[in-house]
């Protein structure tokens, strides 16, 4: 009998955590739709942080508010003309980030963007393709420099 209550109170308490750990999902979720995403319309971030708030979205569901995020990231004051991300200082971080955060939509104008960001991308990371080695992540696939045998 002991052991019925026991196992009984486990469970309960695996449960409440569970639920809280839930509740608390939802509260960061709520949070972040604060923070960026207001009456219909992406709020101004800058594009590293609006692709990892994209990302986030994605993976809770929210696609109304990820594709807001989308849009706001494929405008033309946000891209460079050459394809990368942010338009006024092209960096590498930001504009892998940002092909990742675009990966998930079908839509044309954001295939295009994407399929511009990659190019620019890939014209800067290797000029010399030499002792490399190829690393797929997701759709992604990412070239590094193969380990240093002297080191």
């Amino acid at each position: 009998m002991r052991y019925k209550y026991f196992l009984l109170i486990i469970l309960t308490l695996l449960l409440t955590t569970l639920v809280y750990a839930d509740l608390n999902t939802d509260k960061g979720y709520t949070w972040l739709i604060s923070k960026v995403y207001k009456d219909g319309n992406w709020q101004n971030t800058n594009d590293f942080d609006t692709s990892l708030a994209i990302l986030a979205l994605q993976r809770g569901g929210y696609v109304t508010e990820a594709e807001a995020g989308i849009n706001a990231l494929i405008s033309s004051s946000r891209q460079h003309s050459s394809g990368c991300f942010p338009r006024t200082s092209c960096d590498i971080k930001t504009t892998s980030l940002v092909i990742l955060a675009l990966d998930t939509s079908s839509k044309t104008n954001v295939v295009e963007a994407k399929t511009k960001a990659i190019n620019w991308l890939s014209s800067k990371i290797i000029t010399d393709k030499s002792n490399l080695e190829a690393v797929k992540i997701s759709k992604l696939q990412v070239v590094i420099p193969a380990a240093d045998s002297n080191n």
